[in-house]
């Protein structure tokens, strides 16, 4: 049996994976995530989460990092939301020399970023002090030499919301209207069958074969002695 090429994940995915390994694993704020691979035509981005909130922030030039912004900014992705960014878009080579200056001439500081996929000004001071930890050979001596020249100008996060029910997933009115097309029996009957359906990628038209065969079961007999109990 043979198989066709190995088609790279689009950002919608890319944008549900991120998320979704977000819930489980990072705890302190540190931890990236890159989307794409070297045969993605969209590029590569890495994602950091602002910790606690869920909120997540977007590094990079490329096609992925725009659709991933566009993603969570738009609210697309159930449960998350995108960390706010200047509009502007200034090179971060400009800053190069100021950075230098700042670290006594050594690499540290502009080195780092530039190889961790930051291109821009506005993506390095929109990253938390936490995220940019987490970045290889930034350090506690090398993060100030950073903020010295590109000060955070994001919002200060002290607390996140509550998390939503079920991991992250494509918002979709359409998926939210056929989940209405089961009735409020089936929901009563399949609750946690239905729960897991509107948690899932199921295309819409699955879903409302779903709701008429189920919709369509007969309800069984009443129990004379629960009747009874009831009345009683």
């Amino acid at each position: 049996m043979t198989t066709g090429p190995r088609q790279p994940p689009s950002p919608e995915r890319e944008a549900i994976r991120i998320a979704n390994s977000f819930e489980s694993y990072d705890r302190n704020g540190r931890r990236w995530e890159t989307a794409g691979d070297d045969e993605s035509p969209f590029g590569q981005a890495r994602v950091c989460r602002v910790w606690p909130a869920r909120v997540l922030h977007v590094v990079g030039a490329s096609e992925m990092a725009e659709q991933l912004r566009s993603l969570y900014g738009n609210d697309e992705i159930t449960g998350w939301t995108l960390q706010p960014m200047a509009q502007t878009r200034t090179l971060l080579h400009t800053r190069q020399q100021k950075i230098l200056d700042a670290a006594d001439g050594s690499g540290r500081g502009y080195t780092p970023l530039v190889r961790h996929g930051f291109v821009y000004v506005e993506e390095v001071q929109a990253c938390p002090d936490a995220a940019l930890r987490g970045v290889r050979n930034v350090g506690p001596n090398t993060l100030p030499i950073i903020r010295h020249v590109l000060p955070y100008t994001g919002p200060v996060v002290d607390d996140g919301p509550e998390p939503p029910p079920g991991p992250g997933r494509l918002h979709s009115p359409d998926r939210e209207a056929q989940l209405e097309a089961f009735s409020p029996v089936t929901r009563a009957r399949y609750r946690r069958l239905i729960d897991g359906l509107a948690a899932s990628s199921i295309p819409v038209s699955a879903l409302s074969r779903i709701a008429e065969s189920l919709n369509d079961e007969s309800v069984p007999p009443a129990d004379p002695l629960v009747e009874l109990l009831l009345e009683t």
